[in-house]
């Protein structure tokens, strides 16, 4: 990554920010490893890039740095979930009967609802009153 225009020393230092992470990570030993050998293989593959891609490369690579620092994931993305947790399929929600099927059997219970409210309340209103 190392380029004209500062490239040089920037990839330097986050290159040394990474291997000091990776020495003070307090994940397991497999995950030092990985931030190592990830830092180490990219770096390698990206020296050769021109001043604007390395530039791009540089900024994606500060910000997954910083990102698996913060969250403690030293994976991209969600590389870190074991493979029995695969993508489920979901069923549709089931859709509620249409409204007019209501109607039909509401007007029924309200009527006999009704007759027997009523006589109930002026039962009840009777009793008190008289």
């Amino acid at each position: 990554m190392p380029g004209p225009g500062g490239s040089g020393g920037r990839a330097i230092a986050l290159y040394r920010r990474i291997l000091r992470a990776a020495r003070t990570w307090q994940g397991p030993q497999e995950e030092r490893a990985y931030i190592e050998s990830t830092a180490k293989a990219e770096f390698r593959r990206d020296r050769n890039l021109p001043p604007p891609e390395a530039e791009a490369r540089l900024a994606e690579a500060e910000q997954r740095v910083d990102l698996a620092i913060h969250y403690a994931i030293p994976y991209p993305r969600l590389h870190h979930t074991p493979q029995q947790f695969k993508r489920r399929t979901y069923m549709a929600a089931p859709q509620p009967p249409p409204a007019f099927a209501s109607r039909g059997g509401g007007g029924g219970a309200s009527s006999g609802g009704g007759a027997s409210g009523g006589a109930s309340s002026g039962g009840g209103g009777g009793g008190q009153a008289g």
